[in-house]
C-alpha cells in the first residue's frame, strides 16, 4: 500500500479525493465557545430532559443567524427556562450563552457517564 505525507492511498491519487481527519475532542469545545480546559461549575443537567438539549444546542448553532436584540431576548428567555427547571437562583446571568453552552456541555459530558 502506498501512502504519502497526507495519507493518501493510490486509489486516492487515482480518483482524485481528499482525505479528512476530524478532531472530536475540540470540535465540541468550539462548537460552545468555550476554552478547552476552562473550569466550569457544575449544574444539576440530569433535571433537563432531550428535548431541553435539543432546544439549546439548535439556539447556539443559529444564533449567529439572528438579529442582536432577537438573539438576546431568546438566550435570556432560554436561560430563565433552563435556570427553572435545574432550581437554581432566577438571576441574571451576565453571559447567558456562555450559561447555555456550559449548560449543554455538561449534559453531554455526563451522557459518558450514564
Amino acid at each position: 500500500m502506498f501512502l504519502n505525507k497526507k495519507s493518501k492511498r493510490l486509489g486516492d491519487f487515482v480518483a482524485g479525493t481528499v482525505v479528512v481527519h476530524e478532531k472530536k475532542e475540540e470540535a465540541g469545545e468550539l462548537f460552545f465557545n468555550l476554552k478547552p480546559g476552562a473550569q466550569l461549575p457544575v449544574y444539576p443537567v440530569a433535571k433537563l430532559s432531550t428535548t431541553e438539549l435539543v432546544l439549546i444546542e439548535t439556539f447556539l448553532a443559529r444564533r449567529l443567524d439572528l438579529a442582536p436584540e432577537v438573539r438576546t431576548s431568546t438566550a435570556q428567555r432560554i436561560a430563565e427556562h433552563i435556570l427553572q427547571k435545574l432550581e437554581l437562583p432566577a438571576q441574571a446571568q451576565p453571559d447567558n450563552e456562555g450559561f447555555l453552552g456550559a449548560v449543554a456541555r455538561e449534559y453531554r459530558h455526563s451522557l459518558r457517564y450514564r
